[in-house]
């Protein structure tokens, strides 16, 4: 139900910007927004596409670079997806979700420590960040730190995410 809904709104985007306005006068939004919606809709090429537009229309647009790294990280290419990320952060340093995002796609690279340097600095930006919890526990499971996983997932936990402490109680690796 959730993805007709948005390839109405995809539809929506297409009519609007192709008959509603003039040719050449879509705006950075436009772009964003029509970016947002082919994400959403597992389309990653075509936000892409239109993700490079909005930065066209405006280099210093964090949140579609911040998109953009998305849409490249569902396509597992965790290089570009960083890239991304690395000029939101530039752009906008205390952007928690960027640092977040840039932590994942570390962590898809096997990164850890990389991975968890980005989900401890979303958390300083952050401090109520609940799934940057729950994802630097993960990392630190990958690097034998059993206890400060534990930690970091009860934290999860307490915040409202407790995929990962469920997890470990489910596997006796915390209690």
């Amino acid at each position: 139900m959730q993805k007709y809904i948005l390839c109405i709104l995809v539809l929506v985007l297409n009519v609007t910007i192709g008959f509603g306005t003039k040719v050449g006068a879509e705006t950075k939004e436009d772009y964003f927004n029509s970016g947002i919606a082919y994400y959403e809709l597992g389309k990653h090429q075509q936000a892409i596409k239109d993700f490079n537009q909005a930065i066209r229309l405006d280099p210093k647009f964090a949140e579609a670079y911040n998109n953009r790294g998305n849409a490249y990280y569902g396509k597992e290419q965790y290089d570009e997806a960083i890239a991304d990320y690395t000029k939101a952060i530039e752009l906008k340093p205390r952007d928690a979700e960027a640092h977040y995002n840039r932590g994942n796609a570390y962590y898809g690279k096997g990164q850890f420590d990389k991975a968890i340097a980005d989900y401890t600095k979303a958390i300083e930006l952050n401090p109520k960040y609940d799934k940057a919890y729950n994802n630097r526990g993960t990392g630190y499971i990958n690097l034998g730190k059993k206890d400060r996983a534990c930690d970091d997932w009860r934290k999860a936990c307490e915040l409202g995410f407790c995929k990962g402490l469920n997890w470990a109680k489910n596997k006796g690796v915390c209690q």
